[in-house]
């Protein structure tokens, strides 16, 4: 039995999920942006690599990018604390499969939000190196989702899990339109 399985056999209350959870918060949402935002441009200049003009465009990055990320991990982390009765970190994983809100449309919505909150910071940063950080700390996420969380979750859930896998993209959401033909128009 997996470490993260014996974890995953305690439930904790509620405030111990939220407290846990926010004390995890400054090295994602803190130091995380401050070492992609001050060390990129750092080897940027110690590599001679030009930067990326990008000052006119910064907010655009961080509104289009940045901040919808944000709000699909934090949207994540809550329904991983209230329905879940769980944690993003493994230590206090999930008591059930999560398959609704926004877990109905990716199986890792959290990672995909931190991938593009990363990335808008990076080019926010105006340098490669920040991008090459923030693609190489994305890779190492899904890496361990694809490594470790699978199997960890297949080993929890069984069947129900199995299913939903094979029902929900692994980052990446479906977009799926549905057009009805009215009778009306052309067609």
């Amino acid at each position: 039995m997996s470490k993260i399985l014996k974890w995953s056999k305690k439930e904790y209350k509620l405030h111990t999920r939220i407290i846990t959870t926010l004390s995890a918060g400054p090295i994602f949402l803190v130091l995380i942006p401050l070492v992609v935002i001050w060390l990129g441009p750092k080897l940027d200049a110690y590599f001679g690599i030009p930067t990326i003009n990008v000052k006119p465009y910064r907010m655009i990055f961080i509104i289009l990018i940045s901040i919808p990320g944000y709000c699909l991990a934090l949207w994540s982390i809550i329904t991983q604390i209230k329905i879940g009765r769980g944690t993003p970190l493994p230590m206090m994983a999930t008591q059930n499969l999560l398959i609704i809100g926004p877990f109905k449309y990716s199986r890792n919505p959290m990672s995909l939000g931190t991938v593009l909150m990363y990335l808008g910071i990076s080019l926010y940063a105006g340098s490669f190196s920040s991008i090459e950080i923030a693609c190489f700390l994305s890779f190492i996420l899904l890496l361990y989702l694809k490594k470790i969380e699978e199997k960890e979750l297949a080993e929890r859930f069984g069947e129900e899990y199995l299913e939903y896998k094979k029902s929900i993209p692994f980052i990446i959401p479906k977009i799926e339109y549905s057009f009805k033909k009215t009778g009306s128009g052309p067609g």
